[in-house]
């Protein structure tokens, strides 16, 4: 039985991923180092961290130097979420909300970054718990974050459906033994083998859980 559903952020609730891709793309570009789009797709799905340590191998750069670059970039390109805010997701969420499940945010992004995103699209009423991948010494696709999510929303974790993008996070709602939703998209052919069920689109999620609660 589902009782609970359990977001990413990323590309999932807002189309950003490619955005970030995009960014990448183009901080590298104004160091000197040219890179097709399509190579950098790997790194979607990808915290902070990661983004920052192949920064890092592009511009043979500490780490902690790429991080300041990708600050700096974010501070001068700020990103529009709201432009960027999928309205099936919105949809989705008062849904479920309605329904009565309960309702978390498991992200791979900052505490901070998540409120600019809440701030922008008007979020914060949604969830009953936000849980950032920076709390966590682990991260996705290592099961904590979401175990920790469950664990916050008093559910067990096979009574959780997870919904992911990317193939990080597809495998860490899997490690946690959570129904695993992978939202499809066909710019990144991310590998979706471990997910429990691939969507292409949120509008099918409501009659998915419904299907699987009635088979309960």
């Amino acid at each position: 039985m589902i009782k609970a559903v359990i977001f990413d952020m990323d590309g999932v609730i807002i189309d950003s991923e490619i955005e970030y891709i995009k960014n990448v793309r183009t901080l590298l570009h104004g160091h000197g180092v040219d890179v097709p789009l399509e190579e950098l797709y790997y790194i979607g799905g990808g915290s902070g961290k990661f983004y920052h340590e192949n920064i890092a191998k592009y511009l043979q750069v500490s780490v902690a130097t790429a991080e300041a670059y990708y600050k700096q970039f974010n501070i001068d390109f700020p990103t529009d979420f709201k432009k960027l805010l999928r309205p099936e997701a919105v949809q989705l969420i008062r849904e479920l909300k309605a329904d009565g499940f309960k309702l978390g945010l498991a992200s791979s992004g900052t505490l901070e970054r998540i409120k600019t995103k809440f701030d922008q699209c008007q979020l914060h009423d949604c969830f009953d718990t936000v849980v950032s991948g920076t709390q966590f010494k682990q991260t996705k696709p290592h099961p904590e974050i979401f175990l920790y999510t469950a664990q916050q929303l008093m559910v067990a974790p096979n009574e959780c459906l997870v919904i992911e993008d990317s193939e990080m996070g597809i495998n860490g709602g899997a490690n946690a033994g959570m129904f695993v939703v992978a939202l499809a998209d066909p710019r990144f052919k991310f590998n979706t083998k471990r997910a429990s069920k691939v969507v292409r689109n949120l509008r099918e999620v409501s009659a998915l859980i419904k299907e699987l609660n009635q088979a309960a």
